[in-house]
């Protein structure tokens, strides 16, 4: 009986299309523990409407909080890390290989980057030790490129290039929101004119030199990560990294005081 009201609310969110019908059906799996309420925490993360509906939902019934879902991509990158090392992954090759596709490589260039991104995509599938000395070599591979030109179109292959190099460190890496922030605002700087940029500012990994992100740009990159991660967040299988305890002393503050996040 009680697959059938799970199957009912799936059959009836299909029908409508309705982002409540879809929450509906989101929070009974939770219920029944099909999925995990982290899982409903990253797709709202990621800007999945039915998703956020049920995490605001909770935050009223719990604190009162009202939640602002919408950040600076390098923000972003930050929040997504938290969720852990796949997550990172996922979102950081998601966004190179848009960029990639969208530079103006010539053909050799782009047959060498997306190669490194393949392998990086089987290591996120299927996560083997074996292939990390490859890829740090196809890390290795990549930075020598990153040496603009005079004009926007080699800065947009170096800002893919960047997004890539970026990304493939995650691997090795552990500030996965840091990184991760890195890589979505280089990607989204693939089409944007260069002027008045130096060289160094690519190879820093501080991004405070560059200018701020017309919202479009961003907007397109969320767009590319939200559909690659979505299903995937919310297939069931996601292993994602708990949530950081906070402090104690900031637990009891919110105790004693009510106070919110």
């Amino acid at each position: 009986m009680s697959d059938d009201r799970l199957r009912e609310l799936e059959r009836r969110w299909q029908e409508s299309e309705s982002p409540e019908d879809e929450a509906a059906w989101l929070a009974e799996r939770v219920r029944r523990g099909t999925l995990e309420s982290r899982a409903i925490e990253l797709a709202a993360r990621l800007g999945h409407f039915a998703a956020a509906q049920l995490i605001e939902a909770q935050d009223q019934r719990d604190r009162g909080v009202q939640r602002d879902w919408r950040s600076s991509l390098e923000r972003w990158g930050a929040e997504l890390g938290a969720f852990g090392e796949e997550t990172a992954l996922r979102a950081g090759l998601a966004a190179s290989l848009h960029a990639v596709r969208v530079a103006d490589f010539p053909d050799w260039q782009r047959a060498t980057v997306m190669s490194s991104l393949d392998l990086l995509s089987c290591y996120v599938d299927r996560p083997d030790e074996g292939h990390l000395p490859r890829l740090e070599y196809a890390a290795g591979d990549l930075y020598p490129g990153l040496d603009p030109e005079e004009d926007d179109c080699a800065w947009g292959r170096c800002f893919a290039l960047g997004a890539a190099f970026k990304t493939l460190q995650l691997v090795a890496g552990e500030d996965y929101g840091s990184l991760l922030g890195d890589a979505l605002d280089r990607a989204a700087r693939v089409k944007l004119s260069a002027a008045g940029l130096g060289r160094e500012i690519l190879l820093d990994p501080s991004l405070s030199d560059l200018p701020p992100l017309p919202s479009a740009a961003e907007q397109v990159v969320r767009e590319v990560v939200r559909e690659a991660l979505v299903p995937w967040a919310l297939g069931g299988q996601a292993q994602l990294a708990p949530p950081a305890t906070p402090p104690i002393w900031r637990r009891l503050w919110w105790r004693l005081t009510g106070a919110s996040e």
